[in-house]
């Protein structure tokens, strides 16, 4: 094209000049989406790590703060911030990313594994009570009445994508168990809250002028930290409106820090009593074996907490006869907390396993149809039958769960053009 334009009018080259540049950098673009994924090693800044965490609560407090009871522990369909007008209707796609957008939290220390488990039984078990289809719930649904919305439908897109959040969960609930309770991210997490909330206006000076600890501080010096703010006049000021000038969004962020210090602070009274600071003095001993550098993991901190009182049965002092005496409901607690994230591993199979895809299946062109109308009993005739498209997830899930048969796989086009010498599926 430069050519021509140049051969034709040699004052045009202005025009040739960014048609080349426009022509070199789309073959570069095309090239590396085409280019097979690297492993990449290198870290990221450590001022970008915190623009990623910033930008990841705020994203994650659209599901803390309208995942609610009014919705049944679904989440809107979304929010207008007129009137914060909340529309109560759900796609079974939300729903699965408001289940791994909760594991995500929990990832990064925006949840503790207790806020987790409970959060996620309540979405679950509204998950049970939807009306379904050969165990497929419905494409829409009221979040209010659970009644299914007209039309009545089941997608294949959407339910693939569920019943691939639905594994992602299952997953991720077994592998808490095999991570502490309080691990270093929960006090990122908590720094990410704090610096969000210092961005707010008219914060009190008890607030303002707190230091947090180091970056590198461990968790003896964070849990004496949390500890110590969570009776700090300024946040008890947060659940008490007549007590605190703050409105809006710096009350939201006031309140919703000072819940990550309480629980924070729950998650060592309930659950593991002995990283108290009042039984520091019994960290040297060789028979309890404490490494606050080195925090168990869930499952094995049961254990722990039963060897621990077995071998406090008889206190020698006062001390290990306070620790003795908060063991019990310690392990009561741990118990349940690994009962509860192996119930929410086992549900989220069972409804993936339940759903079967054989009903969306096109047995003539072996391709999953766009959707099943309900009423009618019948297949939408327009299929999926492309590889590069949406329906992949579902198309993959339902041959591994033997849904649908492997030829469904190789029926999907494969469509190439050449584009800069290189073949580019559509």
């Amino acid at each position: 094209l430069a050519l021509i334009i140049w051969t034709f009018n040699w004052g045009a080259l202005h025009i040739a000049a960014p048609v080349l540049l426009l022509w070199a950098f789309t073959g570069s673009i095309t090239a590396w989406l085409n280019a097979p994924p690297r492993e990449q090693h290198a870290r990221i800044k450590s001022a970008d790590e915190i623009f990623l965490r910033r930008q990841a609560l705020r994203i994650w407090r659209f599901y803390a703060e309208f995942c609610s009871e009014r919705h049944n522990h679904l989440i809107p369909d979304h929010v207008e911030e007129a009137e914060l007008y909340e529309a109560p209707r759900v796609s079974t796609t939300n729903i699965g990313m408001l289940l791994n957008a909760r594991q995500a939290a929990a990832e990064l220390g925006f949840v503790t594994a207790p806020e987790f488990a409970h959060l996620t039984r309540q979405t679950l078990a509204t998950l049970h009570k939807l009306e379904k289809r050969n165990g497929h719930p419905y494409n829409w649904y009221h979040t209010e009445t659970l009644a299914p919305l007209l039309p009545i439908t089941i997608s294949s897109v959407d339910n693939g994508n569920l019943a691939a959040s639905l594994y992602t969960l299952r997953a991720g609930a077994l592998q808490m168990l095999d991570l502490p309770l309080l691990r270093p991210q929960l006090f990122s997490g908590l720094h990410a809250h704090w610096q969000l909330l210092l961005l707010q206006k008219g914060l009190p000076d008890q607030i303002t002028g707190q230091r947090l600890p180091a970056a590198d501080a461990g968790i003896e010096q964070w849990t004496a930290w949390t500890l110590q703010m969570e009776s700090t006049d300024a946040l008890a000021l947060s659940t008490n409106p007549h007590g605190s000038n703050l409105t809006g969004e710096a009350a939201w962020w006031l309140r919703e820090t000072r819940q990550r210090i309480l629980s924070i602070n729950l998650l060592i009274r309930r659950y593991q009593p002995w990283l108290l600071p009042e039984f520091a003095s019994l960290r040297s001993l060789p028979e309890l074996a404490i490494d606050l550098n080195a925090p168990l993991p869930l499952a094995v901190a049961l254990d722990y907490a039963i060897g621990l009182q077995l071998r406090f049965d008889q206190p020698s002092s006062a001390v290990t006869e306070q620790l003795h005496a908060l063991l019990p409901d310690a392990i009561d607690q741990l118990r349940a907390l690994n009962d509860s994230l192996q119930t929410i591993a086992d549900e989220a199979f069972q409804l993936a396993s339940q759903m079967d895809f054989s009903l969306l299946l096109d047995k003539r062109r072996k391709l999953l149809s766009i959707a099943y109308d309900v009423e009618s009993e019948t297949l939408r005739a327009e299929t999926y039958d492309m590889l590069a498209s949406e329906a992949r997830i579902a198309t993959f899930l339902a041959i591994a769960k033997g849904d649908i048969p492997q030829q469904s796989w190789f029926r999907l086009a494969r469509t190439h053009t050449i584009a800069f010498d290189r073949p580019v599926l559509l």
